[in-house]
């Protein structure tokens, strides 16, 4: 399920948008906002971006940011710093997340070290999911 961003979270995220950009992204993060087919970036493309793409452009757009990267897993709008505020959007879980594309590769790495550290067999790991005897 994806995450709720309010307009106020997206303002304070971002403080020098105007009113009417939060507003756009908030609606291109939720799905509400007309998306242009007819963009002259997507003339010379073989094969048209889907809607999801075309969310991601119209997001790095407003914020002014340097492209949309990432893979599979994630992607987000390169603000020209790693530690930079951005938009993630995590495909695998179909959540919009506000932070640094740095901090969310942390989370996720964290996350995955976390997991291996409670796969190991036969280690008192502090886990949760952990049986108890």
């Amino acid at each position: 399920m994806p995450q709720e961003h309010t307009l106020e979270h997206i303002h304070a995220a971002f403080p020098w948008l105007t009113r009417a950009k939060v507003r756009i992204l908030w609606e291109a993060m939720h799905g509400g906002f007309a998306l242009p087919e007819d963009d002259d970036r997507y003339r010379q493309n073989y094969n048209p971006p889907d809607e999801h793409q075309r969310r991601m452009d119209l997001v790095n757009d407003v914020l002014g940011g340097y492209g949309v990267e990432g893979g599979a897993a994630f992607e987000y709008v390169n603000m020209g710093d790693t530690y930079d505020m951005t938009v993630v959007y995590d495909n695998e879980e179909d959540e919009w997340h506000l932070m640094s594309y740095g901090d969310y590769v942390e989370a996720l790495e964290g996350n995955a070290a976390e997991d291996a550290e409670c796969n190991e067999p036969d280690q008192d790991t502090g886990c949760e999911d952990e049986d108890v005897d």
